[in-house]
């Protein structure tokens, strides 16, 4: 059973060999000294930026805002990264709750 449960985890046609869209949770306020700081989200987006099989970037938000000096450093890490890399494309999904320095 745990076989049948495990075998996708065990194909070899993926990896960190393959190209592949980053996905970077944004969940609970936007503050420092959060899970969403910005000195926790931001070494996220670098690292996918940099890696150059990531063909995407997707920001899954579920925040009620928080801190506009957090968010802008967030924002300034996207903006640096399509500046660096204009052909990766970059997405937000806002699922429960985008607001206030979320948006």
């Amino acid at each position: 059973m745990y076989l049948a449960l495990y075998a996708p985890l065990l194909d070899p046609t993926v990896g960190p060999g393959r190209p592949n869209v980053a996905v970077v949770s944004i969940s609970g306020p936007i503050q420092a000294e959060a899970d969403a700081s910005a000195a926790r989200i931001v070494p996220l987006i670098d690292d996918a930026c940099a890696n150059p099989l990531t063909r995407g970037l997707i920001l899954r938000i579920n925040s009620p805002g928080g801190s506009p000096s957090e968010a802008e450093r967030i924002g300034a890490a996207v903006r640096r990264c399509r500046g660096t890399r204009p052909e990766l494309r970059v997405d937000s999904v806002i699922e429960a709750m985008g607001a206030s320095a979320a948006y």
